[in-house]
């Protein structure tokens, strides 16, 4: 790949709706991977869209969750972590996302994982909320057990 500009991602956030500090981050590196967005953060980590440029078919887009800086210290939450990069780089089943790699980037460890494009279920629930409806009870009871599966699959390694 030649230039940043030239990736067209298969979804991303509009750039004027992050935070300036969120959006320093597009066109850096994480380890190999060029990074294009920012997908979200939660507790642990952040979430970012990147391509991996090394990938034999041609580019590939990657989700890559990655240590939040300020919790990059806490023993505990690297061990966490490291037991996570571990059971996802082992496990491979239907209900989660293909773990690709792991690694150190300066000081935040990360793991690269398939990019699964499409809404997150924090945002159907805030849609459904906004139009006054819920979750019909069959889909949740599904959604629940597709997540226990996934979750059996990790920790049964």
């Amino acid at each position: 790949m030649g230039e940043f500009s030239a990736v067209s991602p298969p979804r991303t956030i509009s750039s004027g709706t992050l935070k300036a500090d969120d959006r320093s981050v597009i066109g850096t590196r994480c380890g190999s991977y060029l990074i294009i967005d920012k997908l979200g953060t939660g507790g642990m980590a952040e979430v970012l869209l990147a391509v991996d440029e090394r990938y034999a078919g041609g580019e590939r887009f990657v989700a890559i969750k990655r240590i939040r800086p300020d919790l990059a210290r806490d023993p505990d939450i690297l061990e966490s972590f490291a037991t996570e990069c571990r059971l996802s780089l082992q496990t491979v089943h239907p209900n989660c996302a293909i773990a690709f790699d792991a690694g150190v980037d300066g000081t935040l460890p990360y793991l690269v994982l398939e990019y699964i494009p499409g809404p997150t279920l924090f945002g159907v629930l805030r849609a459904l909320r906004g139009q006054g409806e819920r979750l019909d009870v069959r889909v949740a009871a599904a959604i629940c057990l597709d997540i226990a599966r996934a979750l059996d699959a990790l920790h049964s390694q």
